[in-house]
């Protein structure tokens, strides 16, 4: 029952990216590689990403998917219901601390494996060194590179008079 429910979180997720994914290439957001159209795209979903990597929402999320057994064993239920809400509960959580880098893929091209692979393990970082600075290091760098993005867009050479 614990695993159902946190499955059923990450199916949710899945439903959800994929509606984007299908919404996007649709709106011709995403080219035929699926990889973004514009730097536009690229540059605010990073910078939206290295925004989030600063919440506190991050850091609570990041915590309890950091020690999930701590968690788990200090709500433990008896009952069927209680373990699958204790999974759903657990999933939010990894949810949340995940999502946003996640999100990333849209940026940098959702079918591109050596992404999918650099944004894992910076994912393995956050979890696996327990200090709040490896989050900010990755924002920091969302950001940077989310600006520089934009910087180098059409809209950035009209903002900025390029």
């Amino acid at each position: 029952w614990l695993i159902g429910g946190y499955l059923a979180v990450w199916v949710g997720y899945s439903l959800a990216a994929t509606l984007a994914q299908w919404g996007l290439t649709e709106l011709r957001a995403l080219n035929p590689a699926m990889g973004p159209a514009s730097l536009l795209l690229a540059g605010t979903t990073l910078i939206a990403a290295g925004l989030y990597q600063f919440t506190p929402a991050k850091q609570g999320c990041l915590i309890r998917c950091q020690m999930p057994t701590r968690y788990i064993v200090a709500n433990w239920s008896t009952t069927s219901t209680g373990v699958f809400r204790l999974g759903v509960e657990q999933g939010l959580f990894c949810l949340g601390c995940c999502f946003a880098l996640m999100t990333v893929m849209f940026a940098v091209g959702v079918m591109n494996v050596i992404w999918i692979a650099v944004i894992g393990l910076a994912m393995i970082a956050e979890k696996t060194i327990h200090h709040p600075a490896v989050s900010r290091v990755i924002g920091a760098v969302l950001l940077a590179w989310g600006a520089a993005l934009i910087w180098a867009s059409p809209v950035g050479d009209r903002v900025f008079g390029m």
